[in-house]
């Protein structure tokens, strides 16, 4: 059965939703989880023998400096993991809603420049996206990009340049001997760009194609706010 334009854009976004506050959610437990283990084990040095309490101590450093920057680059992914899967459910909801005949795969570039190209240019949709949104999101890609084939590492990435105009106007990630350093701040703040590109999105769906019986998707959007 062929859902109206409303409904699928609507629905997308509802889960698109529920998908974000459990990202939230996960920051949440992640850094609870790590101050409760480190405290834990922080408090259990003094109990031990004195051949047990240097290995103690090493856990415990690794819980509170290497543990936390895996983890949270972990995170970063799963984020553009997300992103990705968002952008290419509306573009094929856009295909289907258009009948276009043409696939977002069939455009070359970044997956980000890929999307926007088929949606303003194609499927002739102009985004309620702010082009400060559209930069944050292209270095949110390439922290991802340097984390994965860079292992982190600046130099002799290329796209530095945009890694770096995004830690200039956010401040985050740090760097640490050239190497990039996620942390709760990285974390909150890439998924908060994506939220706001995510939710701006859909606000751009549902004004075009709106609920003829019921047009309430940018309000119940504003709600969300």
């Amino acid at each position: 059965m062929k859902l109206k334009p409303y409904i699928e854009f609507f629905g997308s976004l509802v889960d698109a939703s529920i998908e974000l506050d459990l990202l939230k959610e996960y920051i949440l437990h992640m850094d609870q989880s790590l101050q409760q283990a480190k405290t834990t084990c922080a408090n259990s040095v003094q109990a031990m023998s004195p051949s047990l309490q240097a290995i103690a101590t090493d856990k415990a450093e690794l819980l509170a400096e290497q543990f936390p920057k895996l983890l949270h680059a972990g995170f970063l992914i799963s984020v553009i993991i997300f992103l990705e899967q968002q952008l290419a459910s509306f573009s094929q909801s856009l295909e289907r809603v258009e009948n276009l005949g043409l696939s977002i795969k069939d455009l070359s570039g970044s997956f980000i420049e890929r999307f926007r190209k088929y949606c303003e240019h194609i499927a002739k949709l102009p985004f309620l996206v702010s082009n400060e949104n559209w930069e944050d999101l292209r270095g949110v890609l390439e922290i991802r990009n340097c984390l994965v084939h860079n292992n982190g590492l600046l130099d002799g990435f290329n796209r530095a340049n945009t890694v770096q105009a995004f830690i200039k106007r956010h401040g985050t990630p740090k760097i640490e001997n050239g190497f990039l350093c996620a942390n709760t701040e990285t974390s909150q703040k890439v998924l908060d760009i994506v939220e706001i590109f995510v939710e701006s999105i859909y606000k751009t769906a549902l004004y075009k194609y709106p609920d003829k019986n019921k047009p309430r998707g940018a309000a119940m959007l504003r709600k969300r706010k």
